[in-house]
């Protein structure tokens, strides 16, 4: 009985010795932490303003004939979506500027009327809403990139989200669940937001204009450089509604996430700002030695309950529930692609890796070459090019086809599954007659070169697809 009650003595005492410290280290991390949060902060938006501005100057400057080739959404409406998040990010440049210039230390207060929106309920959705929004994004990206690296990193980064936001909603601590989880979202939402788009495609695209014009005009005949360009352009850009109403309010909520992290740095809570940094008191006496160990081991789990809120609501909690599973699921795909992810054939130059879909070959780029022991018919050439078609699936952007005995042009059926098809070139056959009936109508580029024509084909006269530039 008396060792009980030496026991619970100490273990009291040492939970009165510890919680001032921890208090106290707490105000000394957040002050550690301010300058170079706020550093972050403004670094985002600086790169964030770059972006938008280089996306703004490329949708002011873009020729009819472009804007139809990567497919933007409404060119006045994506100008002025750009155009005001670039304003956003540059008007949240000022603030910073001032807070980082000034040597106060300045206690920021939300205003009363939007305190619901800081409620752990409430960050549970807004971040179940901007986890959706990304993954929707990813999901679409998957489909125009043809780098499976990118859309593996892309992806990886929402599924690491998934899994730890949740724990950090749920712990008690508001430095962990407003300023940890607000930084990593700020991390992760830059990185997929903009540092995607400047690495991965603003070099190819900006290169082009740079180069000698001799250089340039050849990449137009590359035809992996315009598959992978255009379609990198097209994921990145929106070019549905949908697509832009999620770039819209995932940029605005990436504002909004940054206000609350400088926020949640330079406020200080009333409990925080009673703790007065000093030094720690002395371990109280009542401690024995041979005690210390067992007292440390009832410290810590007296205090594991602290660090977790389980008085979260229910919505929150299915929220949280919901987040991890979704994490789950996306690297289980990223282990399919990864590990199960078939082989294209050699046709095929370029291919996208779609997320959540079956494992098989979508290629964007193919390039059919007949061997010379085909027979010079319609027949030989049209069942040799079926053939290599045949594995490619249905996405396919650009069809090269060369030495092939196709007398009469390729015929409707053979590209009647490609749907998204966007150019199609002929080179070094027998043909002689194409009437172009029936092309799929996403068709802007048809090249017919060293043929045997003798007169124009019906397909340049009379034929053309309404898209064909």
């Amino acid at each position: 009985m008396g060792w009980q009650l030496s026991s619970t003595s100490s273990r009291n005492a040492v939970l009165a010795w510890t919680r001032p410290i921890k208090a106290d280290a707490i105000v000394v991390l957040k002050r550690y932490v301010r300058r170079p949060v706020l550093v972050f902060c403004l670094l985002k938006h600086a790169l964030s303003a770059i972006y938008f501005g280089l996306t703004v100057g490329s949708l002011l400057t873009i020729t009819p004939t472009e804007a139809q080739t990567v497919q933007v959404y409404s060119v006045p409406a994506s100008t002025v979506a750009n155009i005001a998040l670039l304003l956003a990010h540059l008007y949240s440049i000022g603030p910073l500027l001032c807070l980082l210039h000034s040597q106060r230390r300045l206690h920021l207060r939300p205003s009363s009327r939007f305190l619901w929106l800081e409620t752990r309920t409430a960050s549970c959705v807004f971040q179940a809403l901007e986890l959706g929004m990304q993954s929707f994004q990813a999901w679409r990206l998957s489909f125009y990139v043809t780098s499976m690296t990118v859309v593996c990193v892309y992806t990886s980064c929402i599924a690491l989200n998934c899994l730890v936001s949740p724990l950090l909603l749920t712990s008690r601590a508001p430095f962990v669940h407003k300023t940890l989880r607000l930084f990593l979202n700020g991390v992760l939402g830059f990185t997929l937001y903009t540092a995607f788009p400047l690495l991965d495609l603003a070099p190819r695209i900006y290169a082009k204009k740079f180069q000698p014009i001799a250089i340039a005009s050849q990449l137009r005949n590359d035809a992996s450089w315009l598959t992978m360009t255009t379609l990198g352009m097209r994921g990145y850009i929106s070019n549905t509604l949908m697509s832009l109403i999620c770039k819209v309010l995932l940029g605005a909520l990436n504002i909004w996430t940054m206000q609350l992290l400088a926020q949640s740095v330079l406020q200080m809570s009333p409990r925080a700002r009673a703790c007065a940094i000093t030094a720690p008191p002395c371990p109280p006496a009542a401690i024995a030695p041979h005690n210390e160990k067992m007292a440390s081991r009832l410290v810590s789990l007296s205090e594991l309950q602290q660090y977790w809120n389980r008085n979260l609501t229910r919505p929150a909690k299915a929220i949280c529930l919901a987040l991890i599973l979704w994490g789950l699921v996306l690297i289980a795909n990223i282990i399919w692609l990864l590990g199960f992810k078939s082989v294209c054939p050699s046709t095929c130059k370029v291919a996208v890796t779609p997320l959540l879909r079956h494992v098989s070959c979508y290629c964007a780029y193919a390039h059919v070459h007949c061997p010379t022991t085909t027979t010079n018919d319609d027949d030989g050439g049209v069942a040799y090019l079926q053939s290599q078609l045949a594995p490619l699936g249905t996405r396919l952007f650009y069809l090269e086809i060369d030495h092939c005995p196709l007398p009469h042009g390729v015929p409707a059926h053979v590209l009647a599954p490609f749907a998204k098809l966007f150019a199609l070139r002929v080179l070094f056959s027998n043909m002689t007659s194409f009437d172009g009936v029936d092309l799929p109508s996403s068709l802007m580029v048809l090249e017919l070169r060293y043929n045997a024509f003798t007169i124009a084909p019906t397909v340049v006269t009379t034929a053309l697809p309404p898209m064909l530039l």
